[in-house]
């Protein structure tokens, strides 16, 4: 059992270790490593960089490629900031470990999502060679490049949106790619004025492609419309109509602009009146045309004939039983009323149906936090072991709400007590410690988090390590050396668990009758099961003894990403080096003769197609190696001008400049002239002066 692990007097020893041995000052075993240096100036880690270099070659020392290959693309991320030199080393190193051999289609998949990962985080750093190398490989045809911008946009969007807009219009440049209405969905979020944009973006994109898939413009109206019976802004619900699937588009969303539904309205009948020769493509259109129909009447008329004549040609090409109303059912059903539901299943003389009806409406009451209906549904189902995970999940739920409230974990706490020792019970009691904690309620604190640790103690599935270290990050806050304790049985216990299923862990609890399986998700606010957050949280000790930790975990991914979580401990404890070289500010003739590389910028398509031309100013800086530090535009005529400006101008390289001798930074503008000539052809100019 774990209470022993409670006790305040329990010291936790590590041997000595390499890198014990590594921080020595005559230390043999990295003298020949490089040290860690800022941008501009002087090392900064010191004998730190030592501890990174042991990390890093641990990470190249294990046999989990994706391991391997993504440990390294994540310590290149944290370096970067500190010495872009070496972490771009890093990156390539990492670029170079993914898999060459394609022959194999999921082998193939899994390298694409690798290499994803790594063009992502190369993109927080560096977007122009992030964007090199995703039109490298579309280049050769491998790669899907709107789905690696879509991927790097994902992966920017809670970081740095505005570069994650950039990747996410790049996406639109060639294709619709059906990962892209997740994004667009997601990114109403974000920023609903820049979603509006994409979207309006990908219909004029859809509007210029003959042979674009009417199945995803179809989805593409999700963003404008959903199934009646969901309320979740991302979702999409596929329904069957005939012998095919479309998003359901029935129900409005709500806020949606009229501008922006007439715009999809009207490429979406320019679709459904093109030719089209695939039978199954002709009755996909047909059930298009009918979902349209009430939308065309009710925003855009003028457009009725025209999708009038087009469903008049289709209905000759599909089959009769399509051209039913009884067709289109499935798209006009809502679900019941619980209480109706209940009182139909009443009437149900098969008890295994009647059970199936309850469980049905307990999951929804219980989504909906709506406890009383989930508990008077619940016990009406004949099945005991059913009744009792419902009646422990009732009052998880309602005891997770309670705690979601303004110095709920008093009242919490009573719910949590009255549970069975295990998962629901533990989980709510760790929640119930953080916010105790929060409150300087130390002793409700501990107890609640001893009661954590005991209900973790029970479980025996890929659950019970995560769990345990989470509970170890907890009780790291107000009592470390317990908190090292649990932590090595959370490292015990993932060692005894299978690879594959800690990879597959759920935090569901899966209920079944019949043929139906609710998953009832066991989360409570601000309880995070993530291994780097909580192996991160657990790290209490110093940092050879985490690193020692780290490597006692048998399973190699996650034992890269501790070895990344010491990493950000390293590097957290820096601070940005002061600015020591002067800012020298000089005219833009001396800028463009002191530059040893320039690169023009490209004019972007949509600039050219919108007509978009004047003159484009930026202002930079670079440092005394020359490197540019920073781009900022402050004219342009258009958005796309202003991104194609930056991603130029951060190409350019400058001679040293010294002022007696010492490195000195230097500011002034560049200005480009993007002229469209009477032809329509477009060009990008330099000023007279410097041409």
């Amino acid at each position: 059992m774990l209470k022993a692990f409670l006790r305040l007097t329990v010291l936790v020893c590590f041997s000595s270790s390499i890198l014990a041995q590594a921080l020595t000052s005559n230390s043999e075993t990295f003298k020949n490593k490089p040290a860690l240096v800022t941008r501009e100036g002087p090392e900064v880690l010191g004998r730190d960089s030592y501890v990174f270099e042991s990390i890093l070659d641990r990470m190249l020392g294990l046999k989990d490629p994706q391991a391997k290959t993504v440990g390294v693309a994540r310590l290149a991320d944290l370096i970067w900031r500190y010495d872009q030199t070496r972490g771009k080393a890093l990156f390539q190193q990492a670029l170079d470990l993914v898999p060459t051999d394609t022959s194999d289609k999921t082998k193939a998949k899994s390298i694409r999502r690798l290499r994803q990962k790594i063009v992502v985080l190369i993109a927080k750093n560096d977007s122009v060679w992030a964007k090199r190398l995703i039109d490298d490989a579309a280049a050769t045809e491998s790669e899907n490049d709107s789905q690696n911008n879509i991927a790097v946009a994902e992966g920017l969007a809670k970081d740095d949106p505005e570069a994650a807009f950039d990747f996410a219009k790049r996406s639109l440049q060639q294709r619709l790619d059906p990962s892209f209405i997740s994004l667009l969905l997601q990114w109403r979020a974000i920023n609903e004025n820049q979603a509006n944009q994409l979207f309006l973006r990908a219909v004029s994109l859809v509007a210029q492609q003959p042979g674009s898939s009417v199945g995803d413009f179809v989805l593409l109206g999700t963003y404008l419309f959903t199934s009646p019976n969901v309320d979740d802004p991302t979702s999409i619900v596929l329904t069957r109509v005939g012998n095919v699937g479309l998003a359901n588009i029935t129900k409005q969303r709500p806020g949606v602009g009229v501008d922006l539904i007439q715009a999809y309205l009207a490429v979406a009948v320019a679709m459904v009146s093109r030719p089209v020769a695939d039978p199954r493509e002709r009755q996909v259109a047909y059930a298009f045309g009918q979902l349209l129909a009430p939308k065309v009447q009710a925003y855009s008329p003028n457009l009725l004939p025209q999708l009038s004549a087009a469903m008049t040609v289709l209905s000759g090409t599909v089959p009769s039983e399509l051209r039913q109303e009884s067709a289109f059912e499935n798209f006009k059903k809502t679900r019941p009323d619980d209480f109706e539901l209940m009182a139909k299943a009443e009437k149900l003389s098969d008890t295994n149906a009647r059970d199936i009806t309850y469980l049905d409406v307990v999951f929804h009451a219980w989504i909906r936090r709506d406890f009383q209906t989930a508990r008077l549904a619940a016990d009406r189902i004949s099945q005991e072991p059913v009744v009792s995970s419902l009646r422990t999940l009732n009052d998880f739920g309602e005891g997770a709400v309670v705690l979601a409230r303004r110095d709920g974990y008093a009242p919490a706490e009573t719910i949590a007590s009255r549970l069975p020792v295990g998962i629901e019970r533990s989980v709510l009691f760790l929640g119930i410690s953080q916010q105790a904690e929060a409150a300087a309620d130390r002793e409700a604190a501990m107890r609640a988090v001893t009661l954590a640790i005991q209900g973790a103690d029970s479980i025996s599935d890929s659950r019970k390590p995560f769990l345990l270290l989470a509970t170890a990050g907890q009780l790291a806050r107000f009592d470390p050396a317990a908190a090292a304790s649990v932590r090595s049985a959370a490292i015990t216990a993932f060692n005894k668990q299978d690879d594959l299923e800690l990879q597959k862990v759920s935090w569901d609890r899966q209920v079944e009758v019949g043929p139906l399986v609710e998953k009832f998700p066991i989360a409570i606010k601000g309880v995070d099961f993530d291994f780097s957050s909580a192996f991160s949280a657990a790290a209490n000790g110093s940092l050879d003894e985490m690193l020692g930790a780290a490597s006692e975990i048998r399973n190699e991914p996650l034992k890269a990403q501790a070895f990344v979580e010491i990493a950000k401990r390293v590097f957290n404890g820096i601070k940005d080096a002061p600015q020591t070289e002067r800012v020298l500010r000089v005219e833009e003739d001396g800028i463009r003769k002191s530059a040893s590389k320039s690169v023009m910028p490209d004019y972007p398509g949509e600039a050219v197609k919108e007509k978009k031309q004047g003159i484009a100013v930026t202002e930079l800086q670079y440092n005394g190696k020359g490197d540019v530090t920073d781009v900022k535009v402050v004219e342009s005529p258009a958005p796309s001008i202003a991104s194609a400006v930056t991603d130029a101008v951060k190409q350019w390289k400058f001679k040293p400049t010294t002022v007696k001798g010492e490195p000195v930074s230097v500011r002034g503008k560049l200005t480009f002239y993007f002229v469209i000539d009477s032809e329509g052809k477009s060009r990008v100019n330099n000023p007279k002066q410097f041409q």
